[in-house]
């Protein structure tokens, strides 16, 4: 007469059997599973040193630009621009995708309107507004790029830039004023009709902007004019 087999020993021979038929099949599966935890881990850690690197480097590059726009002495000052260039060039260069390459655009930018260089500034603010279209102060960037154009003595490109500004980014705090200098271009140029229907869209809009009451003031010396007129 045959021993009966337990139902806990038949699962042990079922388990035994497959291990024996498929264990090399495990094995491989297991080794695929810790080759992607490690690459996982030494990814994870190679960022966490980039990112860290990387901000260092952009905090010295700050600091340079900051000694250079408080620096009194000449000799000094062309030193601080010298190693102020040199390093956030190399920045923006070697980390293109990250925060340190968003953050230094917007630094050189500031570098260049300080030194009245509008082309090359208005240049690295879109580029910044362009390439991080997310970042926190794109929006800004994008509004000083228009600005640049304003003192390069092209308006109408400014004004192409101010309205993608509202486009872009309708909840920015930085379209009201976007807005306002579309407005006051129209004026400069004698545009008085779309100035006005500027500052209207401005207050109805945008009606909580500290630029809507500045542009409620303009529609009536506007008024003035179509009655002097």
């Amino acid at each position: 007469m045959k021993e009966k087999i337990s139902f806990k020993d038949r699962i042990l021979d079922i388990i035994d059997n497959f291990f024996r038929k498929r264990g090399m099949l495990i094995w491989i599966i297991l080794g695929i599973v810790l080759v992607v935890i490690i690459g996982i881990f030494i990814w994870v850690e190679i960022e966490k040193s980039i990112r860290e690197t990387s901000t260092i480097e952009i905090e010295k590059a700050e600091k340079l630009f900051s000694d250079w726009r408080y620096e009194n002495d000449e000799n000094k000052k062309e030193k601080f621009e010298e190693n102020f260039m040199e390093s956030i060039s190399d920045i923006i260069k070697k980390y293109p995708d990250r925060y340190a390459a968003q953050r230094g655009l917007f630094i050189r930018a500031q570098f260049y309107s300080q030194k009245e260089e509008w082309d090359k500034a208005a240049r690295d603010y879109l580029d910044c507004a362009e390439s991080f279209p997310k970042a926190y102060y794109a929006a800004d960037c994008l509004y000083n790029a228009g600005v640049c154009y304003e003192n390069r003595g092209e308006p109408e490109e400014a004004l192409k830039i101010y309205a993608d500004c509202e486009e872009k980014y309708p909840e920015s705090h930085i379209v009201g004023r976007a807005l306002f200098s579309m407005g006051r271009i129209y004026e400069v140029s004698g545009k008085y009709r779309e100035a006005e229907d500027i500052y209207t869209k401005l207050e109805n809009d945008h009606s909580l902007s500290n630029w809507s009451s500045l542009a409620q003031n303009r529609k009536i010396y506007l008024k003035t004019i179509d009655r002097n007129e």
